[in-house]
């Protein structure tokens, strides 16, 4: 099967931005979002089911 296509730089970023965000303002999980990348506004799938271990 093939590998699904890496996730570009700018897509990268706004995850991390977005995952950074959720661990330090989000209190109730699990967290689904659909979020517009910065540059490319390509759609990403957020999903976070609890709380990221410290």
């Amino acid at each position: 099967m093939p590998e699904p296509p890496a996730e570009k730089e700018c897509c990268q970023r706004t995850r991390e931005r977005w995952l950074a965000r959720i661990e330090k303002y989000f209190t109730s999980f699990p967290v689904i979002k659909d979020v517009p990348c910065d540059e490319c506004r390509e759609i990403l799938e957020i999903r976070v089911y609890e709380h990221p271990a410290a």
